[in-house]
């Protein structure tokens, strides 16, 4: 995959800070932290300029270490997103994640230790899931040291080694046919699960609610509504 010069995309923060005032950036790269020197060689440029601009960045639990995660604080990092997926081991290993729990939970650790919060990513209706493996999920979000954390629905991208085996099932390219508007929307249920589409969504507000409603969330809840209330 290609790569932005490191240049354009500091000279492109500085144009965004000093042309248009913007306070927080959001690094939408899923290998963000994928290459440690490149990573890093960013990382010192951006803290060079010394802007008065923070940002956010994804990163897998097993591509963090101390010398990143000290740089990240330094050069501005308030907030990392870990792909936790799901609450059961036996999906991580069947997804081919190559990370376990105890990986997740030690990434989290390290990273609140430098002063960094944590956004933690769920999947609700993995290959095989039920509504117990759904409550691990839930269970692991609400135990694990996070400060946010978000939970979707599913979704098998074309290309993917899931997706072949499932079109293989099927008989048929249902994202072909749901493109070209031959089925509709509602007709995609979920072929890898016995949980329809209906109790996925109920499970993802379940999750929602069973996490955010708690004492220590309160006050992030809070601030979500006057924020959203007043801007």
């Amino acid at each position: 995959m290609k790569k932005r010069r490191i240049e354009d995309v500091v000279r492109e923060i500085k144009d965004c800070v000093e042309k248009y005032g913007i306070k927080e950036i959001d690094i939408q790269d899923e290998n963000f932290l994928f290459n440690k020197e490149r990573t890093l060689r960013l990382i010192k440029e951006i803290s060079k300029m010394k802007l008065n601009v923070r940002f956010s960045c994804r990163a897998r639990v097993d591509s963090v270490d101390e010398d990143i995660l000290k740089a990240l604080k330094k050069a501005g990092c308030w907030l990392i997103m870990y792909g936790i997926e799901s609450g059961s081991e036996e999906a991580l290993k069947r997804e081919h994640k190559g990370i376990t729990h105890e990986k997740v939970k030690n990434a989290i650790l390290a990273t609140k230790k430098h002063g960094i919060k944590v956004l933690g990513f769920f999947i609700i209706g993995n290959e095989g899931e039920n509504e117990e493996s759904i409550r691990k999920t839930i269970w692991l979000a609400k135990n694990l040291p996070l400060d946010y954390a978000q939970f979707f629905h599913m979704v098998v991208k074309p290309g993917t080694e899931l997706y072949d085996e499932i079109k293989e099932k099927l008989g048929y390219d249902y994202f072909d046919l749901f493109l070209r508007g031959k089925i509709k929307k509602k007709e995609l249920n979920i072929p890898w699960t016995n949980l329809d589409n209906r109790k996925l969504k109920f499970w993802v507000f379940i999750a929602y609610l069973s996490f955010y409603m708690r004492r220590k969330h309160v006050g992030t809840l809070l601030r979500l509504f006057i924020n959203s209330f007043f801007y």
